[in-house]
Order: structure tokens, then C-alpha cells, then sequence
């Protein structure tokens, strides 16, 4: 009994943990090109401004 019932939770854990890589997956896509988009323009604004500190990220 204590078995099955260890053996369903780990199961649920499994599909959870699943399902929450998907979703993160899926807003990953549908950002992707937004976020390179952003970060581009963002690295003009710096240059324009002359404030260009290397901060690497």
C-alpha cells in the first residue's frame, strides 16, 4: 500500500516537473524574438548614449 501510494506521488512529481519545462518552453518561444528584439535596441540606446559599461549577462 505504502508503495503504490509512494509510487503515485513520484508519478505526479514526474508529470508536473513535465509540464512546467512545456510551459516553460512555450514562453520561451514565443519571447524569443521579442527578447532579441529588446535587447538589441537596448544595446543601440547604450551606445548612442555612450554608456557602455561591459557588465557581461
Amino acid at each position: 500500500m505504502l508503495y503504490a501510494e509512494s509510487s503515485l506521488t513520484r508519478s505526479e512529481e514526474i508529470r508536473e516537473h513535465t509540464e512546467r519545462k512545456l510551459l516553460q518552453y512555450e514562453w520561451l518561444e514565443s519571447h524569443q524574438s521579442f527578447s532579441y528584439y529588446f535587447s538589441m535596441r537596448m544595446t543601440d540606446l547604450i551606445y548612442q548614449s555612450g554608456m557602455l559599461r561591459c557588465r557581461a549577462e
